[in-house]
């Protein structure tokens, strides 16, 4: 855009075809104007483009309407911004309210007079160079603006918005460059949807908006003020905006305006200048044209000409100084030398390219002859203008009062915030609002600024506000000097501070509860700054620690913490201080007396209004009793859960040897020992009385080279069964070393102080043999340890004889085996011995799973009656009810395997009547019956199914095994789905389970119907092995046979094939 001089006749391009209109506006206008006339559309746009008229007088064309005759105009970027007025025929509303939505155009209704017709053409002149003027203010104000556009979603939500136009200002104080045509969310992807929702509703509904907020991810706070401009369906916002967190910008705007005036009132001789690119023409104001030493009445010239103009050695400067502003897009600004007739001078040009998408359209500039360095009033003018327009369009109060005090000019911001109108600010001075404590130190700044002392002073004060209140006021005040430096004004900057004055004195009192709080509780507490530098401790911290704050400052605490801890406790803290989320731990803290307790010590952070980390409240709870507790019974719980886990492991062992040494591991773990045996009498095959032993904790090349035991006086009691040996120390007890030849322990022997030995009893009466136990320090063996170790004793004497039992048949087994040669009647003989003596261990069996589950149900029981009758007081007792709990559960699980062995047992006894079993019917009654095999626990899908010859129990059992573990090996959340159906195959019928489970891996298929043979770890799946046993031994019992088909991954099909009922 260019400027119109006002030394040289303005263009004025006519365009119509009526000659008495033409005739009328020559008449109205060529006195003042420079007329040219266009007849059609084409010669409009040509001559427009050519000639570059000031503005253009349109009545109508015969191939184009006026109003389309804007639209091709407008499209057209260097014509744009020509003012039109129109020449209307007919007074046509709602054509006018279209005509009037451009700025830059006007009409006047037919018939008009010269003088009207002059008016709206002054008008329209007047408004261009009032918008060529805007765009100098737009980029020269210190106020950030910027025009918007605001983007909405399909349901009307602001999402987003578009920087149509933004000032210089705009950059400076937000730091986003080449903004313009961007979307906000391109430079802030995480910019808050606050801003978006306060713009999108001034865009939705015209109501303009005043208000402070911080804008995140541009780290800055912001006044802002924002109104909606042009039809409300553009979705349009003007937004000025301050940056207040820099707390001086008012009066940076003011130092800057103060430039910008000095800078004026230093230059003078201004000349302007637009080159078009497309004609390469170079037009020139007047007093460009005699810089250049052309004439005044010069006003066209080419680009090439121009140069020449230039000195010799300058132009190639000068030529790169343009192309590398048009390449960037940057301001052209130079200074060159140049030669006219009579002299030569010195010019400083500057100039800025127009662009569109095509390309550049031409450069705008200035030149000044900076020879003669005048300054103009027309530079004073606007310095003048840009200066009132910042100070009264300014997001924070700005007031000029004389040396008196008293107010000469106040801003509309300054008038809200004291409540008073500028009227009534004008008969006041600053020193009638100022509250009354806080003159004494404003008089004393300003007597220092009109001393010279300082050149500006920042104070927070009071200002009493109409209504009587009290405004709090963050005021920066600056003194105005004259051309001479003498002082004749101040200007002052106010923001009103008042909410964050309430603020910081509600935290001060807040802080001073928080504190008193804290020093009345019996914990130990303390708060510490977002960085974890902690700053303060209550009264109970410096009791316990014997500390003082300046020893436990910043990162001193870590004085008081245990070593052994102090690494992990610090990474904690830090990664907390990180993430910002709240931090719990437990360590121990050195107390006064150097000893220490354990604290269960937590952290929360505290959060301003934007969620942001203003510091940490953390406590320490002694919680060193507890621990201690949990400790204890945590220690309980391993013994039981040990004792339960050694249990099991005997009813499971048939091997004697492994039965033994498990029996010994486990025991000499329970009772702390460092090392243990288990001595025990076995006949060998020639009949000889031998003495074994297993050891735990020490290598058996410990004690090989010592021998067998004796009964000496310290074994014999053992061995006879005459009750337990338990010394503190077995080197003090009499019977100590009385035989030889070692008398005593022999060289080379294990340490042994503390030892007990407990003999290990069948229920027959016999002594099995015994468990010994050692440790090299003394007192390690309590009465608690000795009554342990006499139940392991009981258990362990149970697994001897069933293991005894299992040898026996063993040994049977082999017997009959040997004696296959003989005759077939003591073969007969032999077998019938030898059923006798299998049906003697299943029987044993039945009877020892039968016996086992009376104590296991009393467990239950205890535990139950435990959990009831002292259910409050193990609550106090971290742990405890979980502890207690795990007992129940555990004796639930060996009651449910004893249930299980005893089903496997009745199951391989007695012969079984075979019979036609309808399977459709039994099968569907047996789903209907147990909750779990229903929807929604279970999608169980039954095909009609053929009947088969079975025992009806057996076939119950195995059906209820088969869908008990379809529904129970399934991923967590997952809902089990099974599909039953029967096969054909020749005179057998398979039936098939298939089940959408966690599938069987086929390297544990083969073994996976054994007994107590389990695939899955128990703690995913709980169960005890026996199951799939029953099936298989039922099947078989039934002339049947069992497998299983699955590729480890997709669910398993297991299948039971018995004879058909067909083929009876």
């Amino acid at each position: 855009m260019r400027t119109t001089p006002a030394d040289r006749k303005s263009t004025v391009l006519v365009v119509d075809s009526d000659p008495e209109v033409s005739r009328l506006i020559a008449e109205s206008l060529a006195s003042e104007y420079h007329l040219i006339v266009a007849g059609d559309a084409q010669q409009v746009l040509e001559k427009a483009l050519r000639e570059n008229p000031a503005i253009v007088v349109t009545d109508s064309v015969p191939d184009r309407s006026g109003t389309d005759l804007l639209a091709q105009m407008r499209q057209r970027a260097e014509l744009q911004e020509i003012p039109i007025l129109y020449l209307l025929d007919r007074d046509d509303e709602a054509l006018k309210a279209k005509l009037l939505e451009d700025p830059t155009q006007d009409f006047v209704t037919k018939p008009f007079s010269g003088t009207d017709l002059r008016l709206r053409v002054r008008n329209l002149l007047r408004l261009r160079i009032a918008q060529e003027r805007y765009g100098t203010l737009f980029n020269s104000m210190d106020q950030g603006f910027c025009t918007i556009e605001v983007l909405f979603d399909e349901q009307g939500a602001p999402i987003d918005y578009r920087f149509l136009e933004i000032n210089a200002a705009f950059e400076r104080q937000t730091n986003l460059y080449g903004a313009r045509g961007k979307l906000m969310r391109e430079f802030a992807p995480q910019h808050e949807q606050y801003w978006f929702d306060i713009y999108g509703n001034i865009a939705r509904t015209g109501q303009p908006a005043r208000f402070e907020s911080r804008a995140e991810a541009l780290g800055r706070w912001y006044e802002v003020y924002a109104f909606r401009v042009g039809p409300a369906e553009n979705h349009q916002v003007a937004v000025f905006f301050n940056d207040i967190s820099e707390r001086k910008q008012a009066e940076e705007a003011v130092q800057h305006g103060a430039q910008r005036l000095n800078l004026a009132l230093s230059a003078g001789q201004l000349g302007d200048w637009y080159w078009e690119a497309a004609t390469d023409e170079v037009m020139l104001s007047p007093r460009a044209a005699e810089i250049f030493g052309l004439g005044a009445k010069t006003t066209h010239i080419t680009w090439t000409a121009m140069r020449e103009l230039l000195h010799p050695e300058d132009r190639e400067m000068a030529r790169l100084a343009v192309e590398r502003a048009l390449s960037t897009h940057s301001d052209y600004n130079v200074e060159y030398r140049i030669q006219r007739s009579s002299d030569q001078a010195w010019v400083s040009a500057r100039g800025r390219g127009e662009y569109a998408e095509q390309g550049i359209i031409g450069m705008t500039g200035v030149i000044q002859d900076v020879t003669l360095q005048r300054q103009t009033e027309e530079a004073l003018r606007q310095s003048e203008e840009r200066f009132r327009a910042s100070f009264h369009q300014a997001a924070v109060g700005m007031a000029i009062a004389g040396l008196d005090g008293r107010f000469e000019q106040v801003n509309e911001r300054f008038t809200e915030i004291l409540g008073y109108s500028a009227a009534e600010l004008y008969q006041r001075t600053f020193r009638e609002l100022t509250y009354a404590e806080d003159m004494p130190p404003t008089e004393a700044l300003v007597n220092r600024l009109l001393a010279g002392e300082i050149k500006a002073y920042v104070i927070e004060k009071r200002y009493r506000h109409k209504n009587g209140q009290l405004v709090w006021s963050l005021t920066t005040v600056t003194l105005l000097r004259d051309a001479q430096g003498r002082p004749f004004r101040f200007l002052g900057v106010i923001e009103d501070i008042t909410q964050r004055k309430q603020a910081e004195e509600k935290l001060r009192r807040s802080e001073e509860d928080l504190r008193a709080l804290a020093n009345s509780i019996p914990q130990l507490a303390w708060m510490a700054e977002p960085d974890g530098h902690i700053f303060w401790y209550n009264n109970r911290w410096y009791e316990y620690t014997g500390s003082t704050l300046e020893q436990m400052l910043g990162w001193g605490w870590e004085k008081v913490h245990h070593p052994a801890h102090l690494a992990r406790v610090v990474q904690v803290w830090n990664d907390a201080l990180a993430s910002g989320q709240p931090w719990e731990d437990t360590f121990p803290l050195r107390g006064v007396d150097g000893s220490y307790r354990w604290f269960l010590s937590r952290a929360y952070p505290i959060r301003d209004a934007n969620g942001k980390v203003t510091r940490w409240f953390g406590t320490n709870t002694d919680v060193d009793e507890v621990r201690r507790t949990q400790e204890a019974l945590k220690d309980e719980s391993r013994v039981l859960e040990l004792l339960n886990q050694t249990g099991t492991a005997i009813a499971a062992q048939l091997d004697l040897q492994q039965l033994v040494q498990t029996v010994t591991d486990a025991a000499t773990e329970l009772s702390g020992a460092r090392f243990g045996a288990f001595f025990y009498n076995v006949i060998s095959d020639q009949g000889e009385a031998l003495v074994l032993y297993t050891l735990s904790g020490a290598p058996r090349s410990a004690f090989e080279k010592f021998g067998l035991p004796r009964n000496t006086p310290i074994f014999n009691p053992t061995f006879k069964g005459e009750g337990v040996v338990r010394s503190d120390d077995i080197t003090l007890d009499p019977r100590y070393g009385t035989m030889g030849p070692h008398h005593g322990m022999p060289a080379g022997h294990l340490p042994v102080r503390s030892y007990l030995a407990v003999p290990v009893i069948s229920r027959s009466g016999e002594v099995i043999g015994g468990l010994f136990f050692g440790h090299p320090d003394p007192d390690v063996f309590s009465e608690r340890t000795e009554r342990l170790m006499l139940g392991v004793a009981a258990q362990a004497a149970i697994g001897i004889d069933n293991a005894q039992l299992y040898e026996a048949r063993k040994k049977a087994q082999q017997a009959l085996s040997e004696a296959h040669e003989l005759l077939e009647l003591r073969v007969a003989e032999r077998t019938a011995r030898l059923s006798d003596a299998v049906a003697q261990m299943e029987e044993f069996s039945y009877t020892v799973s039968h016996d086992l589950r009376a104590p296991l149900r009393g467990m239950q029981a205890y535990s139950r009656a435990l959990l009831e009758d002292c259910g409050e007081i193990l609550a106090t007792r971290p742990h405890a009810v979980e502890y207690l709990q795990r007992i129940a559960d555990n004796a639930a699980r060996l009651d449910k395997m004893a249930l299980d062995v005893l089903t496997f047992s009745r199951v391989t006894r007695g012969e079984l009547k075979l019979e036609r079993v309808h399977l459709d019917r039994l099968v569907r009654e047996l789903v209907e019956h147990y909750a779990i095999m229903r929807a929604p626990t279970a999608e169980i899908h039954i095909e009609p199914l053929a009947d088969v010859i079975g025992h009806e129990p057996s076939l119950t059992q195995v059906m209820s095994n088969l869908l008990t573990n379809a529904i129970k090996f399934v991923l967590p959340g997952d809902i089990p789905r099974i599909r039953i159906w029967t096969e054909a195959r020749g005179e057998e019928v398979r039936i098939w389970v298939e089940d959408s489970g966690v599938g069987i891996d086929p390297r544990y298929q083969h073994r996976l119907f054994r007994m107590f043979e389990r695939i899955h770890p128990d703690a995913d799946y709980h169960g005890t092995g026996v199951g799939l046993a029953v099936v298989r031994k039922a099947a078989e019992r039934m002339h049947g046979s069992v497998g299983v088909e699955s590729d480890g991954k997709t669910g398993s099909k297991f299948w039971v094939q018995l004879q058909g009922a067909g083929t009876v």
